[in-house]
């Protein structure tokens, strides 16, 4: 058995369809590694069956934690939401579309035991269209460029309490939680992990929003870049 308490938080938008299978992936693999855990789930006010579904999962496994948003705010909100909540030594945030497989948990893990306050799953496969992938690539080339991230960093990824304590203390002023994590982090890894595809096949950002997230997210690198250096 592991000698600290993990806590997996995962921001949930209209998941619906894949809450129970993901839930039961992350418990069989955590269980079988003897891994101690909790499970936080933030529901970022979604209009689909996921309060429902989180409801359930409660009150079957004591070792999971629902958070409902009132209102949405977005991904990163919801990850720093469930951060600020979790009591684990060490976190692993992950997305509820079973796009990120919950079976590399132990590989990010011995990461951290090798000395990384921050593994990242380097993201692989062809889980978006072509399009998608291409400006995806080109943003997370650039942000790399401008704090300390592997240019394939997503948002499945191992951190330490120090890191928690950290992006929990920034968040009254930033929100991009892998660009904080840049900022906040002194030894970084990354892993090769094969992403999936949606199981509905769409993304719950249009290219606008995606836009507008990206340029929100290079402006507040730049600023945590400065501020540090400050």
């Amino acid at each position: 058995m592991q000698g600290y308490l993990l806590s997996v938080v995962i921001p949930v938008y209209q998941n619906s369809d894949s809450l129970d299978a993901l839930y039961c992936r992350i418990k069989e693999v955590l269980e079988r590694n003897q891994i101690p855990y909790e499970i936080l789930f933030v529901d970022d006010a979604s209009s689909d069956d996921s309060k429902r579904i989180l409801a359930k999962l409660v009150l079957l496994d004591p070792n999971v934690q629902a958070i409902y948003l009132d209102k949405n705010g977005g991904q990163n909100r919801a990850v720093l939401r469930g951060l600020a909540a979790c009591s684990g030594d060490r976190a692993v945030i992950l997305d509820a579309d079973l796009q990120d497989p919950p079976e590399v948990i132990p590989q990010l893990l011995a990461g951290m035991d090798e000395g990384s306050d921050v593994v990242f799953a380097a993201r692989r496969g062809l889980y978006e269209s072509k399009g998608r992938l291409l400006s995806s690539r080109g943003f997370k080339w650039l942000l790399s460029k401008i704090v300390n991230i592997p240019p394939d960093a997503g948002l499945f990824v191992a951190i330490n309490r120090e890191i928690i304590s950290s992006l929990v203390e920034m968040s009254s002023h930033a929100s991009y939680v892998v660009g904080m994590i840049g900022i906040s982090a002194k030894k970084i890894h990354s892993i090769p992990v094969v992403r999936q595809k949606r199981q509905d096949g769409h993304s719950g950002y249009s290219f606008i929003r995606r836009v507008r997230l990206g340029i929100r997210a290079i402006y507040e690198a730049i600023c945590l870049k400065f501020i540090s250096k400050g």
